[in-house]
């Protein structure tokens, strides 16, 4: 063994020291806002030291060298160039606290290569600025917790902003990133030759092959191109599905702002239901942003030509008044198309949807942030269905972390006009039950959709997704976006597409996968059953009324 920890570590050094000497005229990559490079885990070591070549050309704000910060996110870091040239690091602690260190006596726009490091001292809270191997500037800042967390992985020429918005405007040639506090002489020798003491990754960017960008650290935190748009032509349709969902999420940015086009959305279902063989369309709430009459007007109007065509569900999210949804979601227009409601009213329901003899699914519809006794409620019915497939569909379950939505997260209902977040509904409902196989969730703004499988209490999978355009709907000034997902036969087997009916392509290519998911067969072996307690559910006074939240 020993022989071999020898061999490996000689040929790490070789790896390490084979990099390209960077002569004067050698280029570097550039970047745009609908591509990401984006680093395929998150960095387990803590990062002290960001080391980068760089070349500029601008007085407008440069853009993110790299960084993993997303509006509302935390923890995050992002090591760029402000305006005028000036380097910056900005970090946020996992509490929400951020604090900028902008560089105002340095300027790196120059028109030339320029080595940039900025080093960060846990302990002092000072960040120090070196250009091409010399200090230049020190601050020191309060109100940072200390150690800097990467718990998201970074992207290299942008952060996961919508649209990428802080995108790179110059080129970058190389970036290394360290654990350690670099002194001032090993940055010096770092200029011409990183060193590989505390290394955590190393990036060549004049060597990118098939839109990868290789670690040479050997930690392998590689870095995949990811682009925002996939034409029609340059992907291969999905094929041997037996039935098809649809998934709206948030519509408020469209009805406030493309009117015009919000009915796109359902044409397109509608032209294309027979050859997807569409059996479901769900919503996700924020149907509107206003609540304004207007809104509603053009929602339904675009929604209803769903009647009697497909079955649909929708969801209330924060966004729209509960008054407003209950005057436009009627219960007396739609209680023949549910199999049951809590309280007489369309804020809580659930739909039987038979696909075949094995495969019945449960389609539930609870309110922004239930109550206890809603949650008690879906769950006598969900006893009461041990052979159907679960699936239960809420406006804020899911967060772009890729984790149940609690209270420290941006938005939660429980302060924001609901009762339960993400976490509790974990908790109180979905991983007690084996037939709970999927929740989907709106309200939390990303570009791609998020998913992630957790095993409940019966060792079953539940597949969890976040599907909310509404950034990017403000980006690319619309999208009309919907989620298809296509079923095979047996329901295992899932295909993902994320599809824009206003631009006619595919939306983030890394929002085009597939999965595999728990099902339930009808007639099989039963569900583990699950006792209710015998103590009357806790039937808190409802908060979800007129609150509303501008934060999502």
């Amino acid at each position: 063994m020993k022989i071999l920890r020898i061999i490996a570590a000689a040929l790490l050094l070789i790896m390490l020291t084979s990099l390209p000497v960077y002569s004067a005229e050698a280029g570097g990559l550039t970047f745009r806002a609908d591509t990401s490079y984006r680093v395929n885990k998150a960095y387990t070591e803590t990062p002290n030291t960001f080391e980068a070549w760089i070349k500029l050309d601008t007085a407008q704000r440069a853009g993110v060298i790299m960084g993993n910060y997303r509006d509302g996110a935390k923890p995050d870091v992002s090591f760029e160039v402000h305006n005028n040239g000036n380097p910056r690091l900005w970090l946020t602690d996992a509490s929400g606290n951020n604090t900028s260190y902008i560089f105002g006596t340095v300027s790196v726009n120059t028109g030339d290569w320029v080595h940039l490091a900025i080093t960060y001292d846990d302990a002092t809270k000072k960040a120090s600025c070196y250009v091409n191997g010399e200090l230049r500037e020190e601050k020191q800042n309060g109100g940072f917790e200390g150690e800097i967390k990467v718990t998201e992985p970074v992207c290299i020429g942008g952060d996961i902003r919508s649209g990428n918005a802080q995108y790179f405007k110059g080129e970058i040639r190389s970036i290394a990133v360290y654990s350690d506090l670099r002194t001032a002489a090993e940055i010096a020798s770092d200029k011409n030759e990183y060193g590989t003491d505390g290394l955590i990754a190393l990036y060549d960017l004049t060597s990118v092959r098939g839109g990868r960008i290789a670690d040479n650290s050997g930690n392998n935190y590689d870095v995949s191109f990811k682009t925002a748009w996939v034409e029609k032509e340059d992907k291969a349709p999905v094929s041997g599905y037996a039935y098809s969902f649809a998934v709206i999420g948030d519509t408020q940015r469209i009805a406030y702002n493309y009117k015009d086009k919000f009915g796109l959305i359902y044409d397109w279902i509608l032209d294309n239901a027979e050859a997807n063989k569409t059996k479901m369309v769900m919503g996700l709430g924020d149907i509107t942003e206003t609540s304004s009459e207007a809104e509603w007007s053009v929602a339904m109007e675009a929604i209803q030509k769903m009647d009697g065509k497909l079955q649909y569900s929708l969801v209330r999210g924060n966004h729209d008044k509960v008054a407003d949804f209950n005057k436009n979601v009627s219960y007396s227009k739609y209680k023949n198309t549910v199999s049951g409601s809590y309280e007489k009213n369309m804020l809580n329901t659930y739909q039987e949807l038979v696909i075949s003899e094995d495969i019945r699914y449960l389609i539930f519809t609870l309110d922004y942030g239930p109550s206890d006794s809603v949650l008690a409620w879906a769950e006598d019915v969900i006893i009461d269905h041990p052979y159907h497939n679960v699936i239960i569909t809420t406006h804020a379950y899911f967060y772009r972390d890729g984790t149940t939505l609690d209270d420290g997260d941006v938005c939660p209902p429980s302060t924001s006009g609901g009762v339960n977040d993400g976490d509790d509904m974990w908790n109180k409902l979905i991983k007690k039950h084996e037939n709970i196989v999927m929740v989907l969730s709106g309200h939390d703004p990303c570009d791609n959709i998020i998913m992630t499988q957790t095993k409940g209490e019966n060792g079953n999978v539940v597949t969890q997704m976040l599907i909310d355009p509404q950034g990017a709907d403000n980006t690319y000034g619309g999208l009309g976006a919907v989620a298809m997902l296509y079923f095979s036969e047996d329901g295992t087997n899932v295909n993902v597409e994320y599809y824009s009916t206003f631009k006619e392509k595919y939306f983030m290519s890394e929002s085009q996968f597939n999965m595999t998911v728990n099902v339930i067969k009808y007639g099989g072996e039963s569900a583990t059953p699950i006792t209710r307690p015998t103590e009357a559910p806790n039937n808190e006074t409802e908060k979800n009324t007129e609150a509303e939240s501008e934060s999502a």
